[in-house]
């Protein structure tokens, strides 16, 4: 899930991705469609789905389907920094510290492109992120 301090319209997201990462075959998963959609998972195909958060600070939640976790965990990664970039936002992804696996509180905070780890211990109290250093990603 990625967070953003913009709320993207799931149009703007489609186009987005279909520019940025053109790897992809990009579809738009609409959760309250009575349509089909499992006629668009094939082979490279990654959907992608949006949720209005409750959060002032990040209204809206962005969610992509695809089966192998590992896949969306680094696509995730690539697409919050480029989303922060271009539309020059804050975005918001989990993360697992490498030294500190059994950690829950930790988060990569974009800003403008920008990486941080951050604290996320405050988030469900105060929705605060605590910018604790920059973080270089591979």
């Amino acid at each position: 899930m990625i967070l953003s301090e913009q709320n993207l319209k799931p149009e703007a997201l489609l186009r987005f991705f279909k520019k940025y990462f053109p790897e992809k075959d990009w579809f738009f998963l609409d959760m309250y469609s009575d349509d089909e959609t499992m006629h668009f998972l094939k082979p490279n195909s990654m959907g992608f789905y949006t949720v209005t958060a409750s959060s002032k600070a990040y209204p809206v939640e962005i969610h992509l389907t695809e089966g192998n976790e590992d896949i969306i965990a680094e696509l995730q990664t690539k697409i919050a920094r480029a989303l922060s970039e271009k539309y020059h936002i804050k975005t918001v992804i989990d993360f697992t510290h490498p030294e500190k696996p059994d950690d829950p509180f930790y988060s990569l905070l974009f800003d403008d492109g920008v990486c941080f780890l951050a604290d996320d211990s405050e988030w469900e109290e105060k929705e605060e992120f605590i910018i604790l250093e920059p973080w270089s990603l591979p």
